[in-house]
């Protein structure tokens, strides 16, 4: 496959590596946040019930480390490759457009004849009028002739 340069494709480059940094460091601060709070923060608390519980910061910790780890993917792995996903949602779409076209195509032509049988009616000069006294070609709404300037 042929390697295209794109308009601005340098800027596009340094975007493209922030983005995928910015998603590389929300990834990573989320997995750290999920570890603490699977693993570190062990401390059990009374529950309304009278069952010891998981403390409430283990449970945020927990739950901020899995939605920074969604986002983070999400920024890394779909903003930060968004023109190759693109690019391949294009080529598998291409056979699908030619079959659509290919189907459409006769009565897209039948469309196209009458179409321009109803310009070349409209353009011909049957349809003209002309001067009963000098036999002037002039406009469907003329009174007198642009010619010999008498009345029609």
């Amino acid at each position: 496959m042929e390697k295209n340069e794109y308009l601005n494709e340098e800027q596009f480059k340094k975007n493209n590596k922030k983005v995928k940094v910015a998603g590389l460091i929300v990834l990573s601060i989320g997995i750290i946040m999920l570890i603490i709070g699977l693993f570190v923060i062990k401390v059990p608390e009374m529950g309304e019930d009278g069952w010891f519980e998981l403390s409430s910061k283990s449970r945020k910790f927990k739950m901020f480390g899995i939605g920074l780890t969604i986002i983070g993917c999400m920024i890394r792995f779909v903003v930060g490759n968004q023109r190759s996903i693109m690019a391949y949602k294009v080529q598998e779409g291409m056979p699908i457009a030619k079959e659509g076209i290919e189907k459409m195509s006769p009565s897209m032509g039948t469309a196209a004849k009458e179409i321009s049988k109803g310009i070349k009616e409209g353009m011909s000069e049957d349809n003209a009028i002309y001067c009963k006294y000098c036999g002037a070609q002039l406009d469907a709404d003329s009174s007198f002739c642009k010619k010999c300037g008498k009345q029609l």
